[in-house]
């Protein structure tokens, strides 16, 4: 299935990704996506996504407290 091959392809490309940057929140951020949406893997998704959580949180970057806000929210829904 040629949906299925992309989604593995991505799931690649974004965890070599981390392996190079362990600090990647939109990586991590992207692969919850894919497990939520793609996959309809709920618990690897919620694990993805706190992690790109507390990625955006300990970057000091005082605009991403907005997306780590909406990204706990989201994953309260879990």
């Amino acid at each position: 299935d040629f949906r299925e091959k992309e989604l593995e392809e991505a799931i690649i490309a974004y965890r070599k990704a981390i392996g190079i940057n362990p600090e990647y929140a939109t990586a991590y951020n992207n692969l919850g996506v894919i497990y939520l949406d793609g996959i309809k893997n709920l618990r690897e998704a919620k694990v993805l996504f706190e992690k790109a959580l507390i990625s955006i949180l300990s970057s000091g970057d005082p605009t991403s407290s907005i997306i780590g806000l909406i990204l706990a929210i989201y994953n309260l829904s879990f």
